[in-house]
């Protein structure tokens, strides 16, 4: 009777503590993104368009963060597109003073795609100022592969795909998004991969597998 009564009363703890372990996340999550919202303000950007380097960087790096936020695709649709539009005028009033900073362009092609726009000729820019960066590489790939029209931007997913394949984080990164891409993504990237050498593409198959 009295392990009876103990599995019970263990059985009552776990499933309080699942309850718990539930309502902590979701009060987590409700948190992260109120705070996505909160770290960038449109007006503010609007209102104090930056005259140096160092202010520039900041803030396109403060777009750049929130709309690469994984919980920016459950902000309201309106304030995603208000994000996107404060931060495509920032990049633009950037690049008409510096038109080869890389992540000026990138941060045009994450607005455009927050507005529902197409981000193609500012992901080729970016791709073509800041080819050498991983984390840009990672940032331009995802993009691509969350928009349509990824057969004119072939040329550079295979390069950004040949980029990542070279380090142990851009081999992770890779691994993840094919395990999240449906069929056809994966076809296309598999169509790059064994254009790798033999040892790269061994090491992807692994960090997949390491995965699963």
């Amino acid at each position: 009777m009295r392990w009876v009564i103990g599995f019970i009363v263990l059985a009552g703890l776990t499933f309080a503590a699942g309850a718990l372990a539930r309502d902590e996340w979701r009060a987590q999550r409700q948190a992260a993104i109120s705070n996505t919202a909160l770290r960038l303000d449109p007006a503010q950007i609007l209102g104090h368009l930056p005259r140096t380097v160092e202010s520039r960087y900041r803030l396109l790096s403060r777009c750049d963060a929130v709309m690469s936020d994984r919980f920016q695709p459950l902000q309201p649709p309106q304030t995603r597109a208000a994000v996107g539009a404060a931060c495509q005028s920032l990049a633009e009033y950037i690049l008409l003073d510096a038109p080869s900073l890389s992540l000026a362009h990138l941060v045009r092609a994450q607005s455009l795609a927050e507005q529902g726009q197409d981000p193609h000729n500012s992901l080729m820019a970016a791709h073509e100022t800041g080819g050498a960066l991983l984390w840009m590489a990672a940032r331009r790939l995802r993009l691509a592969f969350d928009g349509a029209g990824r057969a004119a931007l072939s040329e550079m997913i295979g390069a950004d795909i040949a980029q990542l394949a070279k380090a142990d984080l851009g081999r992770d990164f890779l691994a993840a998004l094919y395990l999240q891409a449906d069929a056809g993504k994966r076809a296309e990237m598999s169509a790059v991969f064994a254009t790798l050498a033999p040892d790269l593409q061994a090491q992807i198959v692994a960090q997949i597998r390491r995965r699963l």
